[in-house]
């Protein structure tokens, strides 16, 4: 029985612990691409979600973020729009947009230019800012500014 008490409570402490991963997703692309230190300027402007392709590391950066978040497929080069879709409804808007989005860039549509796409679109703006700053939270929260 003891036994059995040992193995229920690490099983709980590892989900646990693996749940707590699931919040910080921009901050683990943070650490591969930004200096606190240094970086602070760019660290603002991220935490307010005003990025574009000219900000150093700015492209990897975002990949990283979406891929973790599983919004991203690197490989294809491709938005997994069910997953946005599952956290976020809008199912029509969001298909609209995301091919709106790959007749604008094409083959070389960046992870990046799906966030550009998805923010500034008044069909989705509101509803994809709000579910990428409640994804990661406490790293949006962050005062880099």
């Amino acid at each position: 029985m003891t036994s059995i008490l040992l193995l229920c409570s690490i099983c709980l402490f590892v989900y646990l612990s693996k749940q707590g991963e699931a919040a910080s997703e921009f901050q683990t692309c943070t650490k591969k691409s930004y200096q606190p230190a240094t970086d602070k300027e760019i660290l603002c402007k991220i935490t307010k979600l005003e990025v574009d392709a000219n900000m150093k590391n700015m492209v990897k950066f975002i990949t990283c973020g979406l891929t973790n978040l599983g919004y991203y497929n690197q490989e294809k080069k491709d938005l997994n729009a069910d997953k946005v879709i599952q956290d976020m409804g809008n199912e029509k808007e969001v298909k609209e947009v995301i091919a709106e989005c790959k007749t604008e860039f094409g083959t070389d549509i960046t992870a990046l230019d799906y966030l550009s796409c998805l923010l500034i679109d008044e069909k989705t703006k509101e509803a994809f800012k709000k579910v990428i700053l409640s994804k990661d939270a406490n790293f949006f929260k962050q005062s880099f500014c």
